[in-house]
């Protein structure tokens, strides 16, 4: 084995071994970009599951639980819930 082949050798061993560290540093960041994105995701549908049943509660279930309910005059916010301040 001459010289010239020896280098080459050793070039391409150190070029196989970069590419290979290389590839593993990509998947480790992909794999936290995945997971970041992911957790980030998740947050904001619970954010947004939270303030539509707000919206909701307010908006249109507020006017149906202060009507006056059929027992009494008592709202039916008041008969579901016997410690609301509306009764």
């Amino acid at each position: 084995m001459s010289s010239a082949q020896s280098s080459v050798a050793t070039f391409s061993h150190l070029n196989l071994r970069f590419a290979a560290s290389t590839a593993v540093v990509i998947a480790i960041v992909g794999a936290a970009l995945l997971w970041y994105v992911q957790r980030t995701e998740v947050n904001r549908a619970e954010r947004n599951v939270t303030q539509h049943a707000r919206y909701v509660e307010l908006s249109v279930l507020r006017q149906e639980l202060t009507a006056a309910g059929p027992v009494g005059g008592r709202s039916r916010l008041a008969q579901a819930d016997p410690g609301c301040a509306l009764s």
